[in-house]
């Protein structure tokens, strides 16, 4: 993927904006870019990471719940010495294998053979390793670095380039209301056309309209 500019994301973007720096400044369009990246990459998935959990890199004795190595906004893959262990809900480790807190290699006599997501940041491994030492490593979407500088890059798909201005032209537009606003819609529906053809949640469903709040500025 090729490392795509600032500059570049401000210039498409602006392009749709008939150049108007005058109601839209550098720094709102800036913070329209790094929000529509963010949530571009948690539906597609365009940064992924692999890391070790924090614990050394390797489980702990009889530790049934890890946290999610910083840098990695949502898990997808875990993987205990060097195989990849199945990802179950937590309805079904709850249904099938009800003593999942307690369970350990020693007590099932079974390895280490899945891992079911806790919570936002953290994770569980069933059954629990009793030895420990176990390389543990977590593969997910990445949280981008911001961008400030118009010099600063990120690697990203160029096909990108349009998903991100469709969205930031929108975006900065909301603040005006009336006609602007109305006719900065047409760019949501591109946006979130282009966003469902490469979304990697075969479940998501796209809000009818969603604008995260924000302090102003």
């Amino acid at each position: 993927m090729p490392n795509i500019s600032l500059l570049s994301l401000r210039d498409a973007t602006y392009s749709k904006l008939d150049d108007n720096t005058e109601f839209y400044s550098t720094t709102e369009v800036t913070w329209a870019i790094n929000e529509a990246i963010r949530l571009g990459n948690v539906f597609c998935g365009w940064i992924s990471t692999t890391a070790s959990v924090i614990s050394g890199g390797t489980t702990v004795a009889n530790r049934v719940i890890y946290k999610v190595p910083e840098g990695i906004a949502i898990p997808q893959k875990v993987v205990f010495e060097g195989k990849e262990l199945d990802k179950v809900g937590m309805y079904q480790l709850f249904r099938n294998w009800p003593t999942w807190m307690k369970d350990t290699t020693a007590t099932t006599g079974y390895p280490v053979s899945r891992w079911c997501p806790y919570s936002l940041n953290r994770f569980a491994i069933n059954p629990a390793d009793a030895v420990g030492g176990g390389l543990l490593e977590v593969t997910g979407i990445a949280s981008p670095t911001a961008l400030s500088s118009a010099t600063d890059t990120i690697n990203l798909p160029k096909s990108v380039i349009s998903v991100i201005a469709e969205y930031a032209a929108h975006t900065v537009q909301c603040k005006l209301g009336s006609v602007p606003l109305t006719q900065s819609i047409p760019m949501f529906r591109t946006y979130e056309k282009m966003i469902k053809q490469s979304c990697i949640w075969s479940r998501y469903k796209q809000p009818n309209m969603w604008l995260e709040k924000r302090s102003p500025e």
